[in-house]
């Protein structure tokens, strides 16, 4: 903790607060919460900033089809929402997608209404449906506050968890194109660190006194966008018609979005051994 009092700077505060702890200090609620609150949201901040949103690893979409069903089975695996919330799915989700389309109706019959097409336009009465994800909490576990009428029966008990899981949503194309928007920052990045395929001269040749990061306003990255409200990570899309009564697999893996660490890890390695090998060539000349 700095003790400068000079004038000659500007400081100002953050939203980040952490408990400062000292013998003899009587602790409540307050602050347990205000220190698991600094350490999500710092993660959360890291994981936004730092990785991007979209799917980390897995969660794969199955279409199955048996006797008396249409469902989707969405593997284990995980996503970053653009809050930071981290989607971990730990177990092989099924989806009967007759119940969530059409459940007003008998259950399907061999043939089945659902059909497997080519990729391409989709019918004007065939509705894009996309499949989301998002982070979802809930408080559990009550117990009984500690006061001289500690009963259940009466209004005294209070939550003592919060449980982590996911939702899942069925979004239109309109809700889905929303929610993918905030994707723009990765490619951003991804389009400064892949090569410029026409540099001119001066590009190539930066002033002196000069770093390569500063030569122009576009190289700087926006942070983030954090929506105001609940973010899906879209997994896939399908069609339905529900004049036909029928629900159409396309291409189930459409609209995905990946957080890519390794491409743009490997786009650093590799532009490293580029300058490795300029620095090289550069010294077998002179030689």
């Amino acid at each position: 903790m700095s003790d400068d009092t000079s004038k000659n700077r500007v400081c100002q505060d953050n939203k980040f607060i952490r408990p400062l702890y000292f013998h003899g200090m009587l602790l409540d609620e307050k602050d347990f919460t205000v220190e698991q609150s600094y350490h999500i949201e710092k993660r959360k901040l890291i994981n936004r900033t730092l990785h991007g949103w979209g799917i980390v690893c897995g969660l794969n979409i199955l279409w199955k089809e048996n006797e008396t069903q249409i469902q989707i089975e969405i593997l284990p695996g995980m996503a970053l929402d653009c809050h930071g919330n981290e989607i971990w799915v730990s177990e092989t989700v099924k989806v009967d997608l007759w119940e969530i389309f059409f459940p007003h109706l008998n259950k399907p019959q061999k043939p089945f209404p659902a059909e497997n097409s080519e990729p391409g336009a989709a019918s004007p009465k065939q509705e894009e449906i996309f499949i989301g994800i998002r982070h979802n909490e809930k408080s559990t576990t009550p117990v009984p506050t500690y006061v001289a009428t500690s009963d259940c029966d009466k209004s005294t008990c209070h939550f003592s968890r919060t449980q982590e899981g996911f939702c899942i949503k069925f979004l239109t194309a309109s809700k889905a194109e929303k929610y993918q928007k905030v994707s723009s920052d990765i490619k951003e990045l991804n389009k400064r660190l892949s090569p410029s395929k026409q540099k001119t001269k001066n590009a190539t040749e930066p002033n002196p006194g000069t770093s390569d990061n500063t030569n122009s306003s576009h190289e700087v990255l926006p942070c983030p966008e954090v929506f105001p409200e609940e973010h899906y990570v879209i997994l896939g899309k399908i069609q339905v018609d529900r004049s036909k009564k029928k629900i159409i697999n396309n291409d189930i893996t459409q609209g995905r979005t990946y957080i890519n660490p390794f491409k743009i890890f490997s786009q650093l390695m590799g532009k490293i051994e580029n300058l490795e090998r300029e620095i090289q060539d550069l010294k077998a000349k002179k030689e």
